[in-house]
């Protein structure tokens, strides 16, 4: 694994109550790693370098956060600190693009949607950027992989039909299962904590909204429906919320949303959201 020794300076990292919430956002110039409180208060900025950040996840212990990074001219896996200091790791490093990571439950490995020979599969590294292999090989695009809770199957976005559905299949790349059938665009799936149902982002009706779907494809619910564009959903450690990014207010922000109730409520933090950890 290769290693960048670029030290990050950033404030202190405490968690908050209900949570914190990672995410992404351009309101420094460059698209930056910020953290903050599930109700958006105390935001902090954990990366400040010149380059591109998107989708940092935490590792299940909440020690380090994986994220997609183009520090080495394309885009890669890399690994932090959780507080943003320390130096930042290269988990990836190869020629091609390299996106979208998610942790195993057990912090061992993480999945990807990396490109090959044109198209994007999945992919599975060990953290520590050894044993890499390709779960996926076909003539598709796999993208946005999301390891399930118990650590047995993985979620993503494929355009198997023609169209971006989501999709589960074994951790190993096996038997995988279609779970919605639409003609739309359905992107960035998310676990509930019990791995019972699945978030995801989806362009039905002409604008983007939020929906939950059980894993078996039953129960189609919409969860956030304000008319606006609404992306990157990602459900709160005891499932009864989500995290999005919505336009509804002018540019996009986090919002969080009651998944029983539909009760929305403002963070008033400008970015996207990409994961939801405990308070300690």
């Amino acid at each position: 694994m290769a290693a960048l020794a670029i030290m990050l300076t950033s404030c202190g990292f405490t968690r908050g109550g209900n949570g914190q919430i990672v995410f992404t956002s351009e309101r420094t110039g460059n698209w930056q790693v910020f953290v903050m409180d599930a109700d958006g208060t105390e935001a902090r900025q954990l990366t400040y370098d010149n380059n591109y950040h998107w989708g940092p996840v935490w590792s299940p212990d909440g020690s380090q956060i994986a994220f997609t990074g183009d520090w080495s001219g394309n885009r890669e896996i890399l690994v932090m600190d959780s507080d943003g200091r320390g130096v930042i790791h290269l988990v990836t490093d190869n020629a091609r693009v390299d996106e979208d990571p998610s942790w195993s439950p057990d912090g061992d490995r993480l999945v990807f949607s990396g490109d090959a020979n044109g198209d994007l599969e999945i992919f599975v590294v060990d953290s520590d950027g050894t044993d890499g292999r390709q779960l996926t090989d076909n003539a598709f695009n796999e993208v946005h992989p999301a390891w399930s809770p118990d650590g047995d199957r993985i979620a993503f976005a494929g355009d198997l039909d023609g169209d971006f559905e989501i999709f589960v299949m074994d951790a190993d790349g096996n038997k995988p299962l279609q779970v919605t059938h639409n003609s739309s665009i359905d992107w960035s799936p998310d676990w509930s904590p019990d791995g019972q149902y699945l978030t995801f982002a989806s362009r039905q009706g002409g604008s983007w909204n939020i929906y939950t779907v059980g894993v078996d494809g039953a129960g189609l619910v919409k969860v956030a429906d304000s008319g606006a564009n609404e992306v990157d959903p990602v459900w709160s450690p005891d499932g009864k919320r989500i995290a999005f990014s919505s336009d509804r207010n002018g540019g996009y922000a986090v919002f969080t949303v009651t998944v029983d109730t539909g009760d929305v409520v403002a963070t008033g933090q400008a970015g996207y959201p990409s994961d939801w950890t405990t308070g300690g």
